[in-house]
């Protein structure tokens, strides 16, 4: 129950973060941050990893949205109203992906597992199998989990990826799946989410 409660705030917050504007958004990230110390997660290799979509946002924005110019020369252009969005924008892209963070340290592996295989359940009704859903999630998270201990190199990756499929322990996984299905209690954490998604829109 309270790792579906604090996936439930997790969401929450992902969808406040695509409606608020700059000062919230600042103040959100500030809070963000430092549950992230809290929970001993370094914010800084984060932003290392996405640095470079950040750096896209810094350039294209600025760049391309009309407004108060701050920087004219030639055929480049810089916007007041460009360099704020892009800076909200920053803000929020560094939030969702602490949360995301934050949110995977605290719930365990096989509750994300269940979560994405019941989220994936009505797709039944289109044709979808869940049984080779569940099997392949399943092997996914746990090929996820035997790879990260791992370097791998842009170089050659081909060689390295060979290599570690070769290697015999990455054969000894747990052979029991179990078939997950829903159950009354997902069905009203479902429904609360609908119901709190149209709540804070009628706030907003």
């Amino acid at each position: 129950m309270i790792n579906s409660f604090i996936l439930f705030c997790g969401l929450l917050v992902l969808f406040f973060l695509g409606k608020i504007s700059f000062y919230p958004q600042i103040l959100i990230l500030i809070s963000l941050i430092m549950i992230a110390q809290i929970n001993n997660l370094s914010v800084l290799k984060l932003i290392i990893k996405i640095k470079y979509f950040l750096l896209a946002l810094i350039i294209i924005y600025p760049l391309t949205t009309p407004g108060e110019l701050l920087f004219f020369s030639s055929f480049i252009s810089i916007s007041y109203e460009g360099l704020l969005l892009a800076i909200t924008n920053i803000c929020r892209v560094v939030s969702i992906f602490i949360v995301v963070m934050i949110l995977l340290s605290v719930l365990p592996k096989d509750f994300f597992l269940r979560f994405l295989i019941k989220t994936c359940y009505p797709l039944k009704a289109i044709g979808v199998n869940i049984e080779r859903l569940t099997a392949r999630l399943y092997l996914t998270f746990e090929y996820l989990e035997i790879y990260k201990k791992y370097n791998f190199k842009f170089s050659s990756i081909s060689n390295d990826i060979t290599k570690q499929l070769n290697i015999k322990d990455i054969l000894t996984l747990d052979r029991k799946i179990y078939l997950i299905q829903p159950t009354p209690t997902d069905f009203l954490w479902l429904l609360f989410f609908i119901v709190s998604i149209y709540f804070l829109q009628y706030l907003m």
